[in-house]
């Protein structure tokens, strides 16, 4: 990651201060010095050590969730407040934050001969206060209601020795792993304590000549508190001392984040948002042996590059933790930005099983998805980004009931999933911190392209009964692209659901009928990228996967190109428009260029196989396509015209994609509302012959007979009065 050199010494300054609270002090002073960051560079020492674990933050996070912008800046608050009392206490002992364990920290203090006592001292300082001064957070929620959400904490101490290792890659991201005995000792002292407790083991006891004969003991005597802080002054550096520092630290940060926190007033980035958890318990890695480090950096970036395969800008490797748990990786899909894609963050989870590193013995992945609060935490001299929440608690506890080398989920991440993965239920379990059990669900496969095509519009769901008219004229238009005329027929409504329900019978007839189908999808977070609806379209017309590698993915376009009858197939120019890496070929720059030159490969290719198999293609909510994208579209549909190739567009009504930006000749079918006489013949056929009260078709807003009204809120609100019984 490279920042821009650019400013005055005192700019430099500031922008070196504030990168360097995303590495721990250790490392700002290592760089300072002069010291090289190698990845898998191994530094070995002996230290104190604390885990704080903060417990209430997550169901703060849960409950203020609902109040959107406001409970996100709500929580920052008190989490900002929180952890810049507890990191100033931590620093003046010394202390050096390893790692932000979601809302827990991992904290050593290396070895001065006074590291033992320095750390007893300030795990019962920070006990103090929290108890004293911020056990209970005051929030103001939206409706302007006061509301008290209670913090507590529990404290190890530990002792013994750790290995810092800086692991990854300068130009993709580096991160800093803290392990060894002393990380162990403090996790195991942390477990045994109650709230409000500093619970130290038998080894920093001894180190502070504190006598006990049991493994751990509870820690009452009351110690002076040290003063033991060694102060950055910034100004006292030079400009390229601080540039590196800067420029060092800045590979520590999410590359999505980094521009974002580059700003004056973005410190903090606090948000609630949709994400998916994954945590991988790995076994295999001794972190006394000697060439431990040398693994730990193989493992890491591995396990980068499948993440980045899978999910791309849209996933990360947020940490390696150790001691808490065991030896975890933690993945990101939806933080700092995009969607969480459970399917995507699925699939990577079976991918990590199958081609883990031959020196990983064991890895336990607990997958969850859900509203998660993602943020900076910590304060402005130490901090790290990561989320917080139920949800990211969970992915954590589902490893501890994963078999060796199972991914296991939820209910709800199953659900959203079904299309893509297939699923072995496993019941419920009682999960720790989880007041209901938890349904179980072990990923065991990829669905085929096809399966996911059946499941995505099956057409045993509740029939669209109002758009009878509507089927039928599809129909006919189906029937006339199966008859080897091709044809654009665009569907649009208010909502993109019932479009969705609509398309479902078109696609079974046509698959019946030995058809292809090939669906592409447009995106909010991706409608700036250049044919990203079509991206999935012509990955699924080669057969591509995103386990293969580049060559693999080559030697499937070379074939496929030879079965349409290319005599030297050349992958390159399909290579390009897929992403894919093409050694020593100029990226073509003019945009009319590279739309007609995707036109021409799509005129061979899918003319060519609809000489065998009719082809429909359906492109799902085309008001989120780029531009390029739209150009395409009008480009292909003119050159299949006398083919059997038949597009579906759907879209929803009052979207910014207007009418005329639709290829020439599309046949429109609005889906819209209906009159509220044809609403009440909806209603009567759903209660099966009930008598309708006035106050529900008042409720429903059918007491106007020249109205309109949302046939699926409607089915909706019927079936759910059915379901609890209030039409009976």
């Amino acid at each position: 990651m490279k920042l821009d050199k650019q400013g005055s010494s005192r700019q430099i300054g500031r922008l070196a201060e504030r990168m360097a609270a995303y590495i721990p002090q250790t490392l700002v002073n290592r760089l300072l010095h002069g010291e090289e960051l190698e990845p898998g560079q191994a530094r070995r020492f002996k230290a104190a050590t604390l885990f704080c674990d903060i417990s209430g933050f997550s169901h703060m996070a849960n409950e203020l969730a609902a109040d959107g912008p406001r409970g996100a800046e709500e929580l920052n608050r008190v989490l900002l407040m929180t952890f810049t009392a507890m990191i100033n206490a931590i620093h003046n002992a010394g202390g050096v934050v390893s790692h932000f364990h979601g809302d827990a920290m991992m904290i050593y203090i290396p070895d001065d001969g006074q590291a033992a006592v320095h750390a007893l001292a300030c795990a019962q300082f920070m006990q103090n206060l929290l108890q004293q001064g911020y056990n209970q957070a005051l929030i103001t929620r939206s409706n302007n209601q006061p509301a008290v959400f209670n913090l507590s904490m529990r404290v190890g101490v530990g002792y013994g020795e750790c290995l810092e290792v800086v692991v990854g890659d300068l130009a993709k991201g580096l991160e800093c792993v803290v392990a060894g005995s002393a990380i162990d000792d403090a996790v195991e002292a942390e477990k045994r304590a109650q709230a409000g407790q500093v619970m130290a083991s038998q080894r920093v006891l001894a180190k502070a000549n504190i006598p006990t004969r049991e493994p751990f003991g509870l820690v009452t005597e009351v110690l002076p508190v040290p003063y033991s802080q060694q102060s950055l002054h910034w100004d006292a550096y030079a400009a390229e001392q601080l540039w590196r520092v800067a420029e060092i630290a800045a590979a520590f940060v999410p590359r999505a984040l980094h521009d974002r926190i580059m700003t004056d007033n973005s410190y903090f980035v606090a948000e609630h948002r949709p994400v998916t958890s994954l945590f991988v318990r790995f076994e295999g890695i001794n972190y006394g042996r000697a060439d431990a480090h040398d693994l730990l950096q193989q493992y890491y970036v591995w396990a980068c590059q499948l993440v980045a395969r899978y999910g791309g800008e849209n996933s990360r490797v947020n940490r390696i933790l150790t001691g808490d748990k065991g030896s975890m990786l933690h993945i990101i899909f939806g933080a700092p930005v995009a969607p969480e894609a459970p399917g995507q963050a699925l699939r990577c989870a079976l991918a990590l099983q199958r081609e883990k590193p031959s020196f990983i013995t064991s890895q336990q992945i607990g997958v969850t998805t859900g509203q998660a609060f993602a943020c900076a935490v910590g304060s402005q001299t130490r901090r790290e980004y990561t989320v917080v929440g139920e949800i990211i608690n969970l992915s954590s506890r589902l490893t501890d009931l994963c078999a060796p080398n199972q991914v296991l989920t939820d209910g709800e991440t199953a659900h959203k999933a079904q299309e893509q993965i297939v699923f072995t239920s496993h019941g419920a379990a009682k999960v720790k911190g989880f007041a209901q059990p938890v349904a179980l669900f072990e990923a065991t496969a990829v669905r085929h392209s096809i399966d996911q095509l059946r499941l995505r519009f099956d057409t045993t769901q509740r029939p669209l009964t109002w758009r009878k008219t509507e089927q039928e004229q599809l129909h006919d238009l189906v029937q006339k692209g199966l008859g080897g005329h091709g044809v654009a027929v665009a569907i649009y409504g208010l909502t993109s659901a019932e479009p969705t329900r609509f398309v479902g019978p078109a696609i079974y007839e046509w698959l019946d009928k030995g058809g292809h189908v090939f669906l592409g999808l447009g995106q909010h977070h991706l409608r700036e990228i250049p044919f990203s609806p079509w991206l999935p379209i012509w990955r699924d017309f080669f057969g591509l996967q995103p386990e293969q590698t580049v060559w693999q993915q080559q030697q499937h376009i070379e074939r496929k190109l030879r079965e349409l009858g290319m005599d030297a197939p050349d992958w390159r120019p399909w290579g390009r428009l897929l992403g894919l890496e093409v050694v020593g070929e100029e990226v073509v720059s003019a945009v009319e260029t590279r739309i007609q030159q995707a036109a021409a490969l799509m005129q061979y290719g899918f003319t060519r196989l609809a000489a065998r198999h009719p082809i429909l293609i359906v492109l799902e909510n085309i008001h989120w396509a780029d531009q390029e994208s739209l150009s395409l579209l009008r480009l292909v549909v003119e050159g299949w015209r006398n083919h059997p190739i038949v597009i579906l567009l759907t879209f929803a009504a009052g979207s910014q994609l207007a009418l005329d930006q639709l290829p020439p000749a599309t046949v429109t079918i609005p889906l819209a509302e209906l009159p509220v006489p044809e609403g009440v013949a909806l209603v009567q056929g759903l209660v099966r012959g009930l008598e309708i009260p006035p106050v529900l078709l008042r409720h429903l807003g059918l007491h106007n007979p020249a109205g309109l009204v949302n046939p699926l809120f409607l089915e909706e609100s019927i079936h759910m009065m059915l379901e609890k019984g209030w039409c009976n």
